[in-house]
């Protein structure tokens, strides 16, 4: 009914325009300048993600990460930081007319913006690992209301512990819905602020912010970006926004002296560490980095600034996994001298972990050629930009010998060997061409500071590689038969009248000569204070104008009525329980429901993290018998199915997406013994 998309919309307007005000509240505070315009984009973006994931985090961490809690939570930290944060009235700018270089980068990232926006909303991701992992465990968490336990995970995989600031972007867009339908526009806000933070991080060393800027499209619109960051959960994006937010934000505050700017890279590094393992290394790195260019007497107080910054943001995830497992860094294993001290994961996929600095290291030419090409076919052109990145970087080196840019190389440097040394980015001993391909998205934080780097060179040597990528990526896109499945006729439409009146409003001005900066200026003339009364009526007013679309667009985006085979076996099943079992199901989405509110578990393997197969048919039986699932998922993965396992005596109802689905005989309600200890039942 079009009632149940008033309360979400009405819900996710109020969070939003209380983010957005609070986010602009302060960016306008930190930085009040005339030539800050950029500065407080990221500010403000960079607050924004924060307050969200902070709320969340917070929430989670108490078992109350559910919408009422959150929209209060949201309003309440809204509240404070009006009341905490002057209000600031920002310098003028002096009147001048549009760059043209300024205006050609806008409307570039524009296009791609709508392009990836109307990609994202409505329709489900078909990307692997949203639907293994990113979105079934924001699900569970959707369903518990805390963080700390860990979400269930196909024996095998390692996906329970990772880091996950990624998928609480999204799970925010799911509280109101509680359903997946808006939950794929997250990682676009990432997209935004990586490419903003390109530019910045471009124009504090030494560059312009538009040159920059173009850099960063021009790796964002790549088909290694649009293919697995385009309408699903995945974290690379957020990653690599936050590690060039970081260092961005660190170099402004170090030519500033601005111990506040110091926190706020803090919390893009945190950001970053906190969603995916592989920038840890290259995050805290950044963060000595920010610290170590501070004056010789400050330096320690700056790195505490950064800290501060970043331990909301990241220390959760590490302090649960270390709970649950007893290893902050689950599976990664730490090793000195031979002792191992903290013990990884083990699983069968380890066969597969090879990295490609190992190919490096044995001289593996086949798998490494075979890397190239993968490389070359997901970015093209856009590898003259790192290699252009690359090169500015040696140059500086060699000519100036400056602190800044040997501590700009070394964030480079070890971003792109923890790329390079990351387990599973070399594809296993022949370097399996699917997993390599997969892997290459872990060297997007490395691309965008390797952008940032070549956004230093003048417009005439950095603009034609630029320009070639991104022609090069719309021509990719426009033929890819994912461009066509994403865009239909509908969409094309709206995403068209949205750019095109965009496209007059921005140049209409410009070509008629008109002084930009004179009319916004008597936009903003200050206006006596109004009432209190006038206020409030105003605040309804601008709720109330964005929650009908929102309620509309919700109504017209609400999920559509499909085949649910799972729904079915579960009318069909007289199991008292209404547990949903999955056994080495990949496919996780079709099981949790359009809602996402099934209780989902998969079969424990053994292990810290029960990573580990379950290793007999027996054991498997043992757990059906203990749990009493209504419903079983059998999945295809022959890792966590042994012997081509079926449930002893079930009924199959049929195949579906997530595998074949079984229904429980229907002499089956008798009291089963409890499950015994997983261990002795694999032993």
């Amino acid at each position: 009914m079009f009632t149940d998309a008033v309360v979400p919309a009405a819900m996710l307007s109020v969070e939003l325009i209380v983010v957005l005000a609070t986010a602009v509240r302060i960016a306008r505070a930190v930085a009040p300048a005339r030539d800050e315009i950029l500065d407080r984009a990221v500010i403000a973006l960079v607050t924004g993600v924060a307050h969200v994931i902070g709320v969340l985090l917070l929430l989670g961490a108490v078992g109350l990460l559910r919408r009422g809690p959150v929209l209060a939570a949201i309003i309440v930290v809204g509240a404070c930081a009006f009341r905490l944060v002057p209000r600031v009235q920002t310098e003028r700018p002096a009147p001048r007319a549009l760059r043209p270089s300024t205006v050609l980068v806008s409307l570039t990232g524009l296009w791609f913006f709508v392009l990836w926006l109307v990609s994202s909303i409505g329709s489900p991701s078909a990307e692997s690992d949203t639907n293994q992992y990113h979105l079934p465990n924001a699900a569970f968490w959707l369903r518990r209301a805390s963080l700390w336990p860990l979400p269930p995970a196909t024996p095998g995989y390692f996906t329970a512990t990772y880091p996950s600031n990624g998928e609480l972007a999204g799970l925010f867009l799911m509280l109101p819905t509680h359903d997946d339908r808006l939950a794929y526009v997250a990682p676009l806000v990432f997209a935004v602020l990586v490419v903003l933070g390109t530019g910045l991080l471009a124009r504090e060393l030494g560059g312009t912010a538009s040159t920059g800027a173009l850099m960063g499209i021009a790796i964002a619109s790549s088909p290694l970006v649009y293919s697995t960051q385009v309408r699903s959960l995945m974290v690379d994006m957020p990653a690599a926004a936050g590690l060039v937010a970081g260092l961005a934000l660190g170099l402004g505050a170090r030519r500033r002296g601005d111990p506040v700017r110091l926190a706020l890279a803090g919390v893009a590094f945190g950001l970053a560490i906190g969603a995916k393992y592989p920038v840890l290394v290259p995050g805290v790195i950044g963060m000595l980095a920010v610290a170590a260019l501070a004056p010789r007497r400050a330096r320690l107080r700056a790195g505490a600034w950064v800290a501060l910054g970043a331990a909301p943001m990241a220390a959760f995830w590490y302090v649960r996994t270390w709970v649950a497992t007893g290893n902050p860094v689950f599976p990664k294993g730490v090793t000195v001298g031979g002792h191992a001290l903290l013990t990884g994961g083990r699983s069968p996929l380890n066969l597969y972990a090879t990295s490609v600095l190992q190919h490096v290291r044995t001289g593996n030419t086949e798998v490494l050629a075979r890397w190239a090409r993968l490389g070359r076919s997901e970015l093209g052109p856009a590898l003259l930009v790192l290699a252009a990145g690359l090169v500015v970087v040696g140059w500086k080196l060699c000519t100036r010998r400056s602190r800044l840019w040997l501590f700009v190389a070394g964030v480079v440097a070890v971003s792109a060997v923890s790329y390079l040394a990351t387990p599973f980015t070399g594809g296993g001993p022949s370097g399996v061409a699917f997993l390599v391909a997969s892997q290459l998205r872990y060297a997007l934080p490395f691309a965008f500071l390797a952008a940032a780097a070549a956004g230093v060179l003048p417009p005439l040597a950095a603009w034609p590689p630029a320009v070639a990528a991104i022609a090069f990526n719309v021509v990719q896109l426009l033929r890819g038969p994912a461009f066509r499945a994403d865009i239909t006729p509908s969409v094309a439409a709206l995403g068209l009248a949205s750019l095109s009146a965009v496209v007059v409003v921005a140049l209409v001005p410009v070509v008629a000569g008109a002084d930009v900066g004179a009319w916004a200026s008597r936009l903003r003339a200050r206006r006596p204070r109004a009432r209190a009364p006038v206020a409030a009526l105003a605040t309804v007013a601008v709720m109330v104008t964005c929650a009908v679309p929102a309620t509309a667009l919700l109504h017209r985006m609400r999920p559509r009525t499909t085949r649910d085979l799972v729904a079915a076996a579960l009318r069909r099943s007289d199991s008292p329980s209404r547990v949903v079992l999955l056994v080495g199901v990949i496919d996780v989405r079709p099981s949790l429901g359009p809602a996402l509110s099934r209780d989902v578990v998969s079969v424990r393997g053994v292990g810290a993290a029960h990573e580990e197969p379950v290793g007999t048919t027996a054991a498997l039986d043992q757990q059906v018998a203990a749990l009493q699932p209504a419903v079983i998922v059998v999945g295809p993965s022959p890792i966590a199915t042994p012997d081509g396992w079926t449930p002893p005596g079930w009924r199959k109802v049929g195949s579906g997406a997530g595998g074949e689905v079984y229904v429980p005989p229907t002499s089956s309600n008798v009291e089963a013994p409890p499950l015994p200890p997983v261990s002795n039942a694999a032993s």
